[in-house]
């Protein structure tokens, strides 16, 4: 029982830290609590209960714009198919194969925010392998190899073009913007939240049940050993007698 109590506290943790302060530009989520060690409790009850799952075709976009989505998925913290999903956004949105969702931002248990970033953004221009070092190590290259100084002055153009994508992509990743769409579409995030936390429920008291079945199944078991140890016949009325007084005595304590 006590990781359905932890369960419950890591869930409420999560959930009441995002965006607990909305005047600080830190994306934070989890509170400075040191619960580390009880990080591996929470992952195997959640695995147990098919978290970090979760069913692909079960994904809603909430919103999508050129640059990022917001995406629910009811199953509690399905990274992985809410990411599969938004990159396979991402892909379409801008026709390229290039393009992934690796920032996440989580707005719910059950809803995220990314936002879509072109990888190997050298890629596309006619460059050396040599000159994409130079360009992707700008700062440390220029310094030790006067070669790469000069490159990068004849592919200045190309630095500011790639500088400007990558200032456009971090508008979409910063506190204010995210802040912005879960304003806007705070009821309808909420109303799948509120379906989310209903079945994680659900789910809970399932596990629990079964937990509470096991143990009488094995309490049970256990107390049939008993008794046979005793002389006692299975079948027999006292054989039942004594079965029902070593649960009785459990009962009590």
């Amino acid at each position: 029982m006590p990781k359905i109590f932890l369960l419950f506290f890591t869930i409420l943790l999560i959930s009441s830290n995002i965006f607990s302060d909305e005047h600080d530009n830190t994306v934070s989520v989890f509170s400075p609590l040191n619960f580390k060690a009880k990080i591996e409790d929470v992952k195997k009850m959640l695995i147990r209960l098919g978290y970090y799952g979760g069913n692909p075709n079960e994904n809603i976009i909430i919103v999508g714009g050129n640059n990022f989505l917001v995406i629910h998925n009811p199953t509690l913290m399905a990274l992985t198919v809410t990411k599969f999903g938004a990159t396979n956004y991402c892909k379409e949105s801008f026709s390229s194969d290039k393009y992934v969702a690796n920032f996440m931002f989580p707005l719910g248990k059950f809803t995220m925010y990314y936002s879509c970033e072109e990888i190997n953004k050298l890629d596309k221009y006619n460059l050396s392998e040599k000159e994409i070092n130079c360009i992707s190590n700008k700062d440390f290259e220029e310094v030790i190899d006067t070669d790469c100084a000069n490159l990068n002055i004849k592919n200045i153009k190309i630095i500011e073009e790639i500088n400007k994508l990558i200032m456009n992509e971090n508008k979409y990743k910063t506190r204010e913007f995210i802040f912005s769409i879960r304003s806007k579409y705070y009821n309808k995030i909420q109303e799948l939240e509120f379906l989310g936390n209903k079945q994680l429920i659900s789910d809970i008291n399932r596990v629990i049940i079964e937990e509470k079945i096991n143990y009488m199944e094995q309490f049970i078991e256990g107390n049939k050993k008993i008794c046979n140890s005793y002389g006692f016949i299975i079948g027999t009325e006292q054989f039942g007698e004594c079965i029902l007084q070593l649960l009785s005595l459990e009962s009590l304590d």
